[in-house]
């Protein structure tokens, strides 16, 4: 895909605090700018993807990765 996530995201071990580790996660999940030239029909491809992404990633148990896709899936499906 887009490399959405590439590397370990925050795990246990690095930030311990849960208040501060949703944070991190939700940080991460922030929009990034969307361009206008992009045709409805691929950004719309491009939200399926990402939904089916964070279930693959929900089934793999990598909880992490799922709630930042689907934050961003919300995110960018609001616009």
């Amino acid at each position: 895909m887009m490399g959405f996530l590439e590397g370990p995201l925050v795990t246990p071990t690095l930030i311990r605090d849960p208040i501060r580790r949703l944070c991190t996660l939700v940080d991460l999940a922030r929009p990034h700018g969307i361009s206008t030239t992009v045709p409805l029909f691929r950004f719309c491809h491009m939200l399926n993807d990402m939904y089916e992404l964070a279930g693959v990633y929900t089934k793999e148990g990598n909880i992490e990765k799922a709630f930042v896709l689907y934050l961003r899936f919300v995110g960018k499906g609001q616009l």
